[in-house]
């Protein structure tokens, strides 16, 4: 009996093994089946997704910025080829191989060696393998394509790139402006018209393979790139190039800090030339510093001096109190009014109007100022444009700053009329003499004529835009008889040219230096138009701070001339 008890025993046994066994592996089959349905079904998605991006890849297609021209359509600002350097880290990364190694080295030491920058630099910039796409440099020059070529790596992606050049170096680069190495503007039109220039990028999807090079598919998605607009400005190159000169050599010749210059079209608003100086060149980034890259012509504000007298005299004139003859008194050339005294540079006693506007006398115009109502002379000066934007398309044009009417008393409009306690920009300062030139409309001053697209489609065309009617044609006519008289007669004598009718006004003004008005620095400047009967050119020349002789007539006004020589001389304006 114990003998079958133990067989019986040692069968259920073997049974109870059989079915664990078949349990156990019951179990795994369901946990593996349910890891495949959550693997293959549940996550079906996201490996797809997943195994679709290992294998494809998207690539940004920049488009080409568009370009600038000057009036006569040549090209100022075009673009050139560039390489843009990008690697895979996680092909980088697997990268075991005595000759994937070697090529790996030779790269880094081909890019360290055209940019000059440390080979750790981009060692460090491939250590995260995790990553798929890294730019390890966007402006290489095209040149160095083959040497790229010839390395034959996997994970190295090399794409052509547009990069901004500016033909003519510093020329109109106040106007122009730069861009970053993003493509992006940073000051001048580039900035002011980037959303126009930059385009719209597009993208091109290619497929990585089983040696992970990447090709291209008709049946892969893309996304075309669309250029930018081109601009076409008023500016001529010529002129231009004729005035930063002038502007040059005459800072050198009056060791003068900074300088600007802006010629205009009168009638139009059309901006002829527009300089400043110090100057730089946009291909250079080293100068592309804030002292050089500020456009000192719109930018700047300065106590304009003598220059003003001219919205003096048309507010005066316009409002009846003031002839052309009616008789002043210069006071000797001194004028005590409080505690201060009102000079004159040369004495004047009993004088006409017309010559105290000729000899440019502070006295005469601190009476002439105070006849004018004080709301009624700050309506005239707001009329003029002072204070107020001209919205010219450059970015960071100054305001200036005008008193307002209730701090306008007696004292300060006497020095207001002959161009002190107001600040003012020299293109505000030209777009009121260009009113008088015109018989008397204050015009919105431009730079771009016209904006095309690349099949030659015009998307905008620049009108001439009045702002409002600041004095009459009388008034006009009388202001240019009065200040060509400045040229012929009085102190802007240096400026006549024969055969050519010129009005204009000298001006010198203290700096204020540390709120206190200086009398070791000065503004120097000249403005005025040409030909008297017909004006077709308005222009203002001013220096900051010329040493030795400082006076506008013997400094700024020489360059004026040489310039409006140039001009008349030459049939390209005329």
């Amino acid at each position: 009996m114990k003998k079958v008890k133990s067989k019986i025993s040692s069968l259920e046994l073997s049974k109870l093994k059989f079915f664990g066994f078949v349990i156990l592996f019951t179990a795994a089959t369901l946990v593996l089946i349910g890891r495949l349905f959550y693997l293959q079904i549940i996550k079906y998605d996201h490996f797809k997704s997943k195994a679709k991006n290992t294998q494809l890849i998207q690539i940004p297609v920049k488009p080409n910025r568009g370009r600038i021209f000057d009036t006569k359509g040549n090209e100022l600002v075009t673009n050139t080829k560039s390489l843009k350097i990008a690697v895979d880290p996680n092909v980088f990364g697997r990268m075991t191989k005595k000759n994937e190694l070697k090529k790996k080295a030779n790269f880094i030491n081909l890019l360290s060696s055209i940019t000059k920058k440390p080979k750790s630099f981009y060692l460090n910039k491939i250590a995260d393998t995790n990553l798929r796409y890294v730019i390890l440099e966007k402006e290489i020059n095209i040149l160095h394509k083959p040497e790229f070529r010839d390395l034959d790596m996997f994970g190295l992606l090399i794409t052509e790139n547009s990069e901004r050049i500016y033909p003519h170096d510093n020329v109109a680069s106040h106007i122009l402006g730069f861009t970053n190495s993003d493509g992006l503007g940073i000051s001048g039109l580039e900035l002011q018209f980037d959303s126009v220039l930059s385009g719209v990028p597009g993208y091109i999807i290619l497929k990585r393979d089983l040696k992970r090079d990447l090709h291209a598919g008709a049946e892969l998605p893309s996304f075309p790139s669309k250029d930018g607009n081109n601009l076409y400005l008023t500016i001529d190159m010529n002129l231009q190039s004729i005035v930063e000169y002038e502007l040059a050599q005459g800072i050198a010749n009056f060791s003068a800090d900074a300088g600007s210059v802006i010629v205009m079209n009168p009638f139009t608003g059309e901006i002829l030339a527009l300089a400043s100086y110090p100057s730089f060149n946009p291909n250079i980034l080293y100068q592309r510093r804030s002292e050089w890259v500020r456009n000192r012509a719109i930018n700047d504000e300065y106590e304009p001096g003598s220059i003003f007298k001219m919205i003096t005299a048309a507010a005066a004139l316009e409002e009846g109190l003031v002839s052309p003859n009616q008789m002043f008194s210069g006071f000797g050339g001194a004028m005590k009014v409080g505690a201060y005294t009102i000079r004159d540079v040369h004495p004047l006693g009993n004088i006409t109007f017309r010559q105290a506007v000729e000899q440019s006398s502070n006295v005469v115009f601190a009476q002439v100022a105070t006849r004018i109502p004080h709301k009624t002379f700050y309506k005239y000066i707001r009329d003029f444009g002072f204070g107020l934007l001209t919205d010219i398309e450059l970015p960071g044009e100054a305001r200036g700053r005008i008193p307002k009417p209730i701090k306008l008393t007696s004292t300060l409009q006497k020095y207001v009329g002959f161009g002190y306690g107001i600040s003012t920009t020299p293109l505000q300062m030209l777009c009121s003499y260009s009113a008088i030139a015109n018989g008397g409309n204050l015009i919105k001053p431009y730079l771009v004529k016209s904006i095309v697209d690349n099949s030659g489609n015009t998307l905008f065309q620049a009108k001439t835009k009045v702002i409002r009617k600041v004095v009459s044609k009388n008034t006009s006519d009388m202001i240019k008889d009065l200040f060509y008289g400045v040229i012929e007669r009085g102190t802007g004598k240096s400026v006549r040219i024969n055969n050519l009718q010129i009005a204009g006004k000298t001006g010198t003004s203290q700096q204020l230096v540390n709120g206190s008005y200086s009398k070791a620095h000065y503004n120097a400047s000249f403005v005025g138009f040409f030909p008297v009967d017909n004006p077709k050119v308005a222009m203002i020349v001013v220096l900051d701070n010329p040493k030795g002789v400082y006076y506008g007539g013997a400094t700024s006004a020489p360059i004026f001339k040489n310039i409006a020589l140039r001009m008349v001389n030459s049939s390209d304006f005329w």
